[in-house]
């Protein structure tokens, strides 16, 4: 655990959903090798599963790393994953576009059953608020995909707000999402915490706004020197212990 400095527990703590209190990548990397294990068997492919899962990650690099398109496809996720696939079997020679779509809506319901809560997250936001934090979950996403996941997994009681960027007109990394969480909590930036996965849009962003930025490095992954967030954990558990020991 890496800690900036921090002297005062926070009135308020904001966190992301995705990859801070659930498991979203996890499940996509099981899912998608499942899938290209699934279509490499069924279709008899001259490429290997591993070529497959290869060209995938080439053109899911590619294409969400435009902000535009990023934007565009976590709102149309089914589309989006449509599109990815078969970006990634033009590559590799295959052009039976209905076994494609067939395949990357395969992995859209199997992904979504694979998603879960991270140890130990439910609990940790719980004990936050039990002590009187005010807590606000913000998030980029379809309304109905992250509606689903916070009811799928009871999350709606654990926080005092819920800002869903489809649903407020603001979307991370823009400030204004921040200051709208800000506000509906009635804390400062100073006051306040945000946690989240995305070393911009959950940190470097809120923390140039005097937020103490917290980044959930959930891979236990090396950080780049470039990061700076002003704590780092492995999970929000870890977090949650730091806080309440303030």
């Amino acid at each position: 655990m890496k800690i900036n400095s921090i002297t005062k527990r926070p009135r308020a703590v904001m966190f992301d959903l995705d990859d801070t209190i659930i498991s979203y990548d996890g499940a996509s990397e099981k899912a998608w090798k499942v899938i290209c294990a699934r279509f490499t068997e069924e279709n008899k492919t001259a490429f290997s599963p591993e070529e497959m899962l290869e060209a995938l990650d080439n053109v899911k690099h590619s294409y969400w790393s435009d902000p535009a398109r990023h934007k565009w496809g976590r709102e149309h996720l089914t589309e989006a994953r449509r599109e990815v696939l078969l970006l990634a079997m033009e590559r590799l020679g295959f052009s039976d576009r209905e076994k494609i779509i067939e395949a990357a809506d395969s992995y859209t319901s199997l992904q979504k059953e694979m998603i879960c809560l991270f140890d130990g997250a439910y609990d940790a936001v719980k004990r936050l608020k039990n002590v009187g934090i005010k807590t606000a979950l913000i998030t980029n996403g379809s309304s109905q995909g992250q509606r689903e996941k916070i009811e799928r997994f009871g999350l709606a009681p654990l926080f005092d707000e819920i800002l869903i960027d489809t649903e407020v007109g603001f979307s991370k990394p823009d400030e204004r999402i921040f200051c709208l969480a800000l506000d509906r909590l009635n804390v400062s930036p100073e006051e306040a915490v945000m946690v989240g996965d995305n070393p911009v849009w959950d940190t470097e962003v809120p923390q140039k706004m005097g937020i103490f930025a917290v980044l959930n490095n959930f891979r236990c992954s090396d950080i780049p020197a470039d990061i700076h967030a002003d704590m780092v954990v492995e999970n929000i558990a870890e977090l949650t212990d730091f806080l309440l020991s303030i």
